[in-house]
């Protein structure tokens, strides 16, 4: 475990330069009291194998300052990193809620322009329109079963919208409707 965190750190912050010159001189500590300390551990698994007690509890007594001193800079090493995350999180946290306070907005002004688009959108094509979409619809539908008898409701000013045109269309059927009846009147007036 300790010899994949070293070269985790390594990897991830020694090669990269990214550690501050008081990380770097605990890190030297550490290294240094590393390199002190294995050799004596190999000797007393060697003392072990050769069944040298005496040597082995010598080595043990002699390593044993070398692990608490080892360890005391480990911890030194992360109650650092524990003080610069404590004076890191605030900070991290108010640039968290001032991207909340960003998204809110952000999506307020999403919001409003799309409700503003839409808007603009339905206004331009009831312009268009000249009406409502069910009273076009059913215009048509009179029209197309040749009822030129609905009155279809639209904005007389707007001339360039597509009920204006119909009632006009409208009119000029019965006009051509009664001309015609007129015609046939006449016709069968004169025949008799």
């Amino acid at each position: 475990f300790y010899i994949a965190a070293k070269n985790k750190m390594q990897s991830d912050f020694i090669d990269k330069n990214m550690l501050t010159p008081e990380e770097q001189e605990i890190l030297a500590k550490i290294n240094a009291t590393e390199d002190e300390t294995m050799p004596l551990i190999k000797k007393i698994i060697e003392y072990k194998q050769a069944g040298n007690t005496e040597a082995m509890i010598n080595t043990l007594n002699e390593v044993r300052p070398k692990f608490v001193y080892w360890l005391k800079v480990i911890n030194e090493f992360i109650d650092l990193e524990e003080n610069k995350n404590q004076a890191i999180t605030p900070v991290v946290t108010k640039g968290t809620a001032n991207f909340k306070l960003m998204m809110i907005i952000n999506s307020i002004i999403a919001l409003l322009l799309g409700s503003s688009i839409a808007i603009f959108i339905i206004r331009y094509l009831l312009k268009l329109l000249g009406g409502d979409p069910q009273d076009a619809s059913k215009s048509f539908n009179a029209i197309s079963q040749g009822d030129l008898t609905k009155e279809v409701k639209t904005n007389t000013k707007n001339t360039d919208s597509l009920l204006y045109h119909i009632v006009f269309m409208q009119g000029h059927l019965r006009n051509v409707i009664k001309n015609i009846q007129r015609s046939a009147e006449e016709l069968g007036l004169s025949t008799n």
